[in-house]
């Protein structure tokens, strides 16, 4: 999804994308949600998988994720 669809998601606090100094192809994006059912609730959205399938293929590999929370 383009960032303002994201931010109209149910339970979207705010998302940033920061880049690699070293490794220019390289990105990490953040994505705050109130809570791990509302990242569960975007994660499952079948836009949200087609998008990111697309871009997988045109990248030649798939995109990770890693779940953090507040400490």
């Amino acid at each position: 999804m383009c960032p303002h669809r994201a931010q109209r998601q149910s339970g979207y606090i705010s998302g940033e994308i920061l880049r690699n100094v070293y490794l220019s192809e390289e990105y990490m994006v953040i994505s705050t949600r109130l809570s791990i059912d509302a990242w569960e609730k975007w994660f499952a959205n079948p836009r949200r998988a087609d998008l990111e399938g697309r871009i997988d293929a045109l990248l030649g590999s798939p995109t990770s994720y890693t779940i953090y929370e507040y400490y």
